[in-house]
């Protein structure tokens, strides 16, 4: 980050400055001890479990500069900034860094694909631009300005991911990101247990341009239908929709060949991701490093060598002849049909099983959103179909009724692991499908 003095953050915060000069310098800022280093300002966020005052000391312990707090800390010896709220502190800090670096801001955001169109968008400007990007999915009220916090003047490009759960978050996250690109990637299902359905969750997200930069640009997904949307400063991709465009689409073994087109010129590419919705993705990325000045041949060329990132997103993995798709890492309606739909298309010489486990946050839509991805997996062609947690047991009861054997049920992942490991031989293909907290990969574990 830039360095500041304690009056500078002060000001920054409306906060007050207590026992300490106004002129030291602090060179970083954290809300984890185990992250702290000498010269850092640590926040003492409270959180819904943990409250950071009770580890206001051991952050100075560890060498901390300074504490901001929004209660004083008594026998401490650093310097210390009240503030009334140390979550919009952090937030404030991070809108000002964004501001005085003055670079430009790729915001993501979506129900689905958000993590990895950041990971794919900063690989394909990577190569033009120094880039800093989000590591992994800290898109909250606290990673998004954590993330601007670490930005330095040798950074050209920022591409941060914005997430949301409740309405009204989107609003202030974008004022803090200051978008000149705001790239929407979806409306699904997910986290639509806090909104009234697909069209507020979608008004919430299209937010993340509230506060676009002068001259900058949305980027909307053109095939899904409530992000179709003309304007002068409007972008769309897509596979049948859009102006950034996949045609001749090709699977391999790796992934998708297939060809980028945009305003008459095209490119060959090859993605080395499984799934049409990872092309879709591509799409996203390579738009960006279009509406950055990037040729299409450029941007075609690099997603060749673009590797996912983040683990258990549609991550493959031979387990002693047993090929394994891993997608645990999250789960909607959305994705969970992207992946069924990836999982059908492969082939190979054994059997195929299909894992899955329950989509958390759905609230009242939970149950009909369950039934519909049993449904979906049963007319598939497979083997097996195991379904793991609460919602997927349910629904499996209430669609097979006196025909269990169509499905296997199970409470948690370590049951299904059991019954999997005596199933699967050479050759088989099994797909595992399920939001982070079923903790499916524990099956991958068990092998």
């Amino acid at each position: 980050m830039m360095p500041w003095t304690l009056e500078e953050v002060a000001a920054l915060t409306n906060g007050q400055l207590v026992n300490g000069k106004r002129e030291t310098w602090i060179t970083g800022v954290v809300h984890d001890t185990r992250n702290v280093k000498k010269g850092d300002l640590f926040l003492a966020i409270v959180g819904e479990r943990l409250d950071g005052h009770r580890f206001s000391k051991q952050a100075a312990a560890k060498g901390a500069k300074a504490v901001m707090v929004s209660k004083l800390i008594s026998g401490i010896k650093v310097p210390q900034i009240k503030v009334e709220d140390t979550t919009k502190a952090l937030g404030d800090l991070g809108k000002a860094q964004r501001l005085q670096w003055g670079g430009l801001v790729v915001a993501v955001t979506g129900s689905v694909g958000k993590t990895t169109v950041k990971d794919m968008t900063a690989h394909l400007i990577s190569g033009w631009f120094k880039t800093l990007k989000t590591q992994g999915n800290l898109n909250n009220q606290f990673g998004l300005p954590l993330t601007l916090l670490k930005l330095t003047e040798k950074d050209e490009v920022a591409v941060v991911e914005i997430g949301i759960n409740h309405p009204g978050e989107m609003e202030m996250l974008s004022d803090i990101a200051r978008p000149d690109v705001a790239v929407v990637t979806a409306i699904g299902e997910a986290h639509l247990g806090f909104f009234k359905g697909k069209a507020q969750l979608a008004q919430e997200k299209m937010k993340v341009a509230q506060s676009l930069r002068e001259g900058g640009m949305r980027l909307l997904n053109g095939d899904d239908k409530f992000l179709r949307m003309r304007g002068e400063n409007i972008l769309s991709y897509g596979l049948r929709n859009g102006q950034v465009k996949a045609e001749t689409l090709q699977s391999t073994a790796r992934g998708t060949k297939f060809t980028l087109k945009y305003k008459g010129e095209k490119a060959l590419t090859e993605l080395q991701m499984l799934g049409i919705h990872n092309v879709q993705n591509a799409l996203a990325a390579a738009a960006t490093g279009l509406i950055l000045g990037m040729p299409l041949k450029v941007l075609a060329d690099r997603l060749k060598s673009f590797k996912p990132q983040a683990r258990m997103r549609m991550e493959t993995k031979n387990v002693k002849g047993v090929f394994f798709v891993n997608d645990a890492y999250n789960a909607s309606p959305t994705s969970m049909e992207a992946a069924l739909e990836t999982f059908k298309a492969l082939k190979g010489k054994g059997r195929k099983a299909a894992v899955l486990g329950d989509m958390l946050e759905m609230g009242s839509c939970a149950k009909e959103a369950h039934r519909r991805m049993v449904r979906l997996a049963l007319s598939m062609p497979m083997e097996d179909l195991i379904l793991v947690g609460k919602n997927m047991k349910e629904a499996g009861t209430a669609i097979l009724g006196k025909d269990p054997l169509k499905a296997r049920l199970f409470d948690r992942a370590e049951d299904a692991a059991v019954y999997l490991k005596g199933w699967v031989r050479k050759g088989d293909t099994v797909l595992l499908k399920a939001s982070r907290g079923i903790r499916l990969e524990r099956i991958l574990e068990a092998f």
